[in-house]
């Protein structure tokens, strides 16, 4: 149950408890969905202040699912949406996340599905 190419549960596995493992997980799938069309809506207002901090604050969430190409995305955005004069390659980037992270999405479902038959 560590995960797939685009996520691992190893470190949150470390917890001991599958109940917390669930409550992470569910509380993770029901806010990061609106997160990332945040991003997207942002992105394409051009507030770059905000991009910047939903691209750091998914970065985190993503990152102790270690989900490193979403992760490896956010970084990019980040720093591009605060310091980068052209900021047109932004927007592919962040599109590019909305698809990856749906992927994630699915798979986490699945992956939620299967705990809680584990555990009953």
């Amino acid at each position: 149950m560590t995960g797939t190419n685009n996520y691992d549960l190893s470190l949150l596995e470390q917890l001991g408890d599958k109940s917390a493992l669930l409550d992470v997980l569910d509380l993770f799938l029901k806010d990061t969905p609106e997160q990332v069309r945040q991003l997207a809506l942002r992105t394409g207002a051009g507030e770059w202040e905000s991009v910047s901090a939903l691209a750091h604050k998914l970065k985190g969430s993503l990152s102790m699912l270690q989900a490193k190409p979403l992760v490896s995305h956010l970084a990019t955005i980040e720093k591009m949406a605060k310091s980068v004069e052209d900021k047109t390659p932004v927007a592919g980037l962040v599109a590019e996340v909305e698809v990856t992270f749906e992927v994630l999405r699915e798979e986490l479902s699945k992956e939620v599905n299967m705990i809680r038959k584990e555990i009953g």
